[in-house]
């Protein structure tokens, strides 16, 4: 039989040690998991995160996880400090480690500090010394304590090896816990990759369905394209030859002198070629259908069910299971074809409350508030996702409070801190305004954008050299040192204008190309990957295109300033949607995380739009929804 305190050992190391240093907890913090580890060792362990994802690119990076389920761990803005902590654990470290020591302690009475407690009172059962006879033991048997002692230790000993054996019973029921719960989490892990899968398997479909409804109405628009083109250039040949030849007739006509014959009988005949063509019909077209299907059944992947069971039970039936098949929930179907509306438009030129002189940039928290950079008013202003005033904050220096600048646009990082860039600093602040950091940049003419990327903790900001040829983006990491300048490789067949950016969320960098009026697609090394849109008023088309964001869907995200609207393009650079049109000068552009976008524009109005059929407009008909989707 274990000794008390190879038991206390035992416990502490097995149940209240920390998976990462094997020691005793030290301020416990408890993951999501359920999995309690010290604070210092997560943070440790955290940071070390964060130093191998700087390293490593977007698609090889692995989320921070639990060292013992591997489950990931999202962070709130105050790190692993703000896990909450696991009080019981720490008093049961504090309660298992102390050392009773009895030892040394000194067998003094505690009524008489200065005698030994060296008798025993028979019919009190309790040690005594000599003085106690008289003080609270008067005519009691009293014999000695060396006399008793074997027959104590004997009753004690009895009790020591129940208390053990139930000590060990306790240990063994901990034990089938951990087994039950590793098993609960590995039967989840196992869930959630059978339903993964299920949902790529019936998604893969669903895009080869569309692709070839796609390639069918784009086949038939080429068919007809095609035949249309041949009978209009038949048309215009046609028209282009009897032009030509009513301006002789007429040159002829309008001269004094007498005509030659042969021209006058030539011209006659010309004429006469024409005077009974008729003008052909347009040849027949094929107008494609698409009939939407009727039913409103959801794409089923399966289900999930539930049954009570013991832990045993759990046993057997995680090891059967495990390699089974895996019923899924339902996916909701993908709703497509829904206008925007204009939730709100607030804002003015002024320089008070709730207006503006020249609003460029704009970012959305993840708690939606939204920061609009006033570039005339040197100052942040910053509003709900309705349009309400909350605060604002002058656009100064570090150390130089009088010393306002022009900001150009506004990024806001993980921890909702903002990064505001002018012609010649970035400045980091508080979400309240407190500046906390400056990075100088070369002093430039135009205007720049900045943007943060979450996986790297990195700020990147557009930049152009002073010769107009040649565009870069600045990467600097969040204490100011810079990472590198990318561009220098850039594969675009002109010199490109680098103007607003933005990172998706696989960490690709996306920049608007002011001058040659497309986006640049780069991935997170800088390395050109593609571009999309050229000038003009098309779909696919810019004129001076501005702001730039991704939501949450990987779609692209344009404010298309020359022709008044903002537009959505998938992640390949494919037309999806309009956000309005007619605008005046949409300038900046950013997304909530509920999908709204924000959007600023040059006659110092911020508009907000959400898609139609999530938007609730009290006292509002239709008429007036389908007018302010227009504007």
């Amino acid at each position: 039989m274990a000794t008390g305190s190879s038991t206390t050992d035992r416990i502490l190391e097995d149940f209240l040690s920390c998976g990462i240093c094997f020691e005793p907890f030290t301020k416990p913090k408890a993951l999501p998991c359920q999995h309690t580890f010290c604070q210092k060792c997560l943070e440790g362990q955290h940071k070390q995160w964060l130093e191998d994802c700087r390293k490593k690119p977007r698609e090889q990076q692995q989320p921070f996880r639990c060292s013992m389920c591997r489950e990931p761990v999202t962070l709130s803005s105050e790190g692993v400090e703000g896990l909450p902590n696991s009080h019981l654990a720490a008093n049961l470290c504090e309660e298992f480690s102390k050392k009773t020591q009895v030892e040394n302690q000194k067998n003094k009475c505690g009524f008489h500090p200065t005698k030994d407690v060296d008798l025993f009172c028979q019919q009190c059962e309790v040690p005594i010394c000599s003085e106690c006879i008289g003080d609270g033991h008067p005519g009691h048997n009293v014999t000695g304590v060396k006399q008793v002692a074997p027959k104590i230790k004997a009753n004690i000993r009895a009790q020591l090896n129940n208390s053990q054996q139930q000590m060990e019973t306790f240990s063994a029921f901990l034990k089938e816990i951990q087994d039950v719960q590793k098993r609960l989490t590995d039967n989840k892990t196992h869930l959630q990759q059978e339903i993964i899968k299920a949902f790529e398997v019936q998604f893969q479909k669903l895009q080869e369905q569309r692709d070839r409804l796609l390639a069918t109405v784009e086949k038939n628009h080429q068919d007809n394209m095609v035949a249309l083109t041949g009978q209009r250039d038949t048309v215009l040949t046609q028209l282009a030859e009897l032009s030509r030849v009513c301006e002789d007739a007429e040159d002829c006509l309008k001269q004094e002198e007498p005509v030659w014959l042969t021209q006058d009988y030539n011209l006659a005949q010309k004429l006469a070629k024409y005077e009974n063509t008729e003008t052909p019909e347009i040849c027949e077209i094929k107008l494609c259908h698409f009939e939407q299907k009727k039913s409103d059944a959801l794409i089923e992947l399966g289900k999930v069910t539930s049954q009570s069971m013991s832990h045993m039970q759990v046993l057997v039936h995680s090891k059967e299971t495990n390699t089974g098949e895996v019923k899924s929930t339902k996916v909701r179907p993908i709703r497509v074809g829904q206008p925007w509306v204009r939730k709100v438009r607030f804002g003015g030129r002024g320089s008070g409350r709730g207006e503006f002189n020249c609003p460029i940039g704009v970012a959305v928290s993840q708690h939606n508030d939204v920061y609009i950079a006033d570039y005339g008013n040197s100052r942040i202003q910053v509003f709900t996702m309705d349009g309400v005033y909350i605060r604002e904050f002058p656009t100064t220096l570090p150390g130089e409070t009088g010393r306002k600048f022009n900001p150009q646009d506004v990024a806001v990082d993980r921890n909702d801190n903002l990064w505001v860039v002018s012609y010649a600093h970035v400045v980091q602040y508080s979400r309240e305004g407190t500046c906390l950091a400056k990075i100088d940049l070369p002093d430039v003419d135009y205007d720049r954008g900045i943007t943060v990327a979450m996986a790297t903790e990195q700020v990147i900001v557009t930049t152009f050299e002073h010769d107009g040829q040649n565009g870069r983006l600045n990467v600097f990491n969040y204490d100011g040192s810079k990472v590198g300048t990318y561009g220098s490789g850039h594969r675009s067949p002109k010199p490109w204008w680098p103007q607003y950016v933005t990172v998706d969320g696989e960490g690709n960098i996306l920049v608007t190309d002011n001058k040659n009026h497309c986006v640049h697609v780069l991935d997170r090394e800088g390395n050109f990957k593609f571009k999309f849109g050229s000038e003009g008023s098309g779909e696919s088309q810019f004129k001076h295109p501005r702001g730039i964001c991704v939501d949450g869907m990987g779609n692209i995200i344009v404010a298309d300033y020359g022709n008044g609207c903002v537009k959505i393009f998938d992640s390949q650079g494919r037309f999806l949607c309009h956000v309005g049109s007619r605008m005046e000068g949409p300038w900046g552009v950013a997304v909530s995380p509920g999908g709204d976008v924000v959007v600023t524009q040059a006659n110092s109005t911020v508009s907000i739009w959400t898609k139609g059929w999530c938007c609730n407009i009290q006292g509002k008909n239709h008429a007036a929804i389908q007018v302010a989707h227009q504007q």
